[in-house]
């Protein structure tokens, strides 16, 4: 019997919870995080190493009492695994995810906003990425503050001026469109609102994808290109 592939997968995931204090905050997300983990191992067999790295929860100015903790979650998947109506382990894996995810925030409604609560985004992870964090990980970035306007929802990040914008918002958890990352398509275009003099000129790939009337509108390919300094975008 052939030995299962394991694929490496990361997910973002959007948890808002009720609390009156950041203390509170965090023990909630941490208690509903890992109450998150040990469903999905019930769930999925064959699936391990899964982790949530979760950033500190942040304040909701727009829902008093409320803290927003980002998570990124990491797990070996095997290349057998499959859910009905699944034609990939990488849809029966995301499968598993939402189901899941809508079972834990029903358990824990009183803690939480389910309706501000979702998973943003499964995806493959890039092959070396972790390397590469954790090579990266001493070495300090300039975070640069973003406002994006997505889904009719607004929010307001920091992304790192050395990654892509599609990277960084897509590392913070927004479900940002996006296809191949290579300039190929033009599925991760966003219009630039305020901030264009902090983006550097339209490379080849951006005017051969998008053409000089789009460009000349406003329009970037948000995997294309770095920040460096603050900029408003709308996809």
């Amino acid at each position: 019997m052939a030995v299962a592939e394991r694929i490496l997968t990361k997910t973002h995931i959007y948890l808002t919870v009720r609390a009156e204090d950041a203390e509170t905050a965090t023990s909630r997300a941490v208690n509903i995080y890992k109450a998150y983990i040990t469903r999905l191992y019930e769930n999925s067999a064959g699936v391990r190493g899964i982790r949530i790295d979760m950033e500190d929860p942040v304040e909701r100015k727009d829902l008093p009492g409320t803290w927003t903790a980002v998570g990124t979650m990491r797990a070996e998947i095997p290349d057998d695994l499959r859910v009905l109506g699944a034609d990939t382990p990488l849809d029966a894996w995301r499968a598993i995810v939402r189901s899941t995810w809508a079972r834990v925030t029903r358990e824990w409604e009183r803690d939480l906003v389910r309706a501000e609560s979702y998973v943003a985004i499964t995806r493959r992870a890039v092959p070396g990425e972790e390397a590469a964090q954790e090579s990266q990980a001493d070495t300090p970035k300039k975070l640069i503050p973003i406002t994006v306007h997505l889904q009719g929802q607004t929010h307001n990040i920091e992304v790192p001026d050395t990654d892509t914008l599609l990277d960084g918002c897509l590392d913070k958890g927004l479900p940002m469109k996006f296809q191949c990352k290579a300039g190929v398509c033009d599925e991760c275009k966003v219009k630039v609102l305020k901030g264009m003099e902090f983006l550097p000129p339209p490379n080849e790939a951006e005017l051969n994808m998008l053409g000089e009337a789009l460009i000349k509108q406003g329009y970037r390919l948000s995997c294309q290109v770095t920040i460096k300094g603050p900029v408003e975008i709308e996809q």
